[in-house]
């Protein structure tokens, strides 16, 4: 119960814009989150990249945020939701990428 307390103080904190609150949010459930992404099978690289993604879109909306359930389990949505947004990105560049090919190899057939 205590950590949930300590959620509590630190999220209203960091909504009053107290960096130091932050950086111990952040210092708390950064290694979680990134073994989190890490479980997907990405490279560290891009592990690191999205979860740090995660905490500045946290800190960006912090006014706005309103967490029921635990910190954790936010957060855990919220690099869940970023990871699926870079593969669709990433998905979607592929096709791009392949249509271009195609539309290029076309030109050069006819």
């Amino acid at each position: 119960m205590t950590n949930k307390v300590d959620d509590k103080d630190l999220l209203m904190s960091i909504k009053k814009d107290d960096k130091s609150a932050f950086k111990r949010f952040f210092d708390k459930y950064y290694q979680s989150i990134y073994i989190y992404l890490k479980s997907f099978k990405i490279d560290h690289d891009t592990a690191q990249e999205i979860a740090q993604s995660v905490f500045v879109k946290f800190w960006n909306k912090r006014k706005e945020i309103f967490i029921t359930a635990s910190s954790k389990a936010y957060l855990y949505r919220m690099a869940y939701n970023e990871y699926l947004m870079r593969l669709r990105k990433k998905d979607k560049e592929a096709s791009l990428i392949d249509h271009l090919t195609y539309e290029a190899l076309q030109d050069v057939t006819v």
